[in-house]
């Protein structure tokens, strides 16, 4: 797992074209988020979905609005652990309300808006890549000094290990 603040711009030219890329509502904060699936990985959650191996696929294409739709439920997985592992700072409920293949077409914040991005290094079966999720800084305001505090919690031992743990333990 990596996190690293970026232009938005920034993140969005470094998504494969194409891409699995949803928009997700992070109620109760206002604003959108994006979960970006690698190819690989997106093609072989949706074989293993449809009762196949889950092998890679040869060459990469961008989705189809069917395969889009078989991935929701594994998208379902994800934002239940998202969910999860946000919970000790805030219930946040992640949910899907559209998707993308071609990053260029994908605008929630100006381009030189700042985003958090977190890339989780995935496999699924014997297909190895990447989840990422980009959260722009300006939706985290309102919970900032919740993630300052979260931040602390971890250097202090006293500080029970669920509470600490809970990102990795879910994500």
């Amino acid at each position: 797992m990596s996190v690293e603040q970026r232009a938005y711009a920034e993140y969005l030219s470094g998504l494969p074209d194409p891409a699995a890329i949803f928009k997700m509502e992070m109620s109760p904060l206002n604003g959108m988020a994006i979960l970006e699936m690698s190819p690989t990985v997106a093609f072989s959650v949706i074989d293993r979905q449809l009762g196949g191996p889950g092998d890679q696929m040869a060459e990469t294409r961008a989705l189809t609005e069917i395969e889009q739709r078989v991935l929701e439920g594994f998208l379902k997985i994800v934002n239940d652990a998202l969910r999860a592992a946000w919970k000790p700072i805030l219930d946040i409920d992640f949910q899907n309300v559209g998707s993308e293949t071609d990053p260029k077409l994908l605008q929630i914040v100006p381009p030189n808006e700042i985003v958090l991005s977190i890339v989780f290094h995935i496999q699924v079966v014997d297909v190895r890549g990447s989840l990422s999720l980009c959260i722009p800084a300006l939706n985290l305001e309102p919970i900032m000094q919740k993630l300052n505090e979260s931040a602390y919690s971890r250097r202090n031992p006293d500080v029970p290990p669920e509470q600490t743990r809970a990102i990795l333990d879910y994500v």
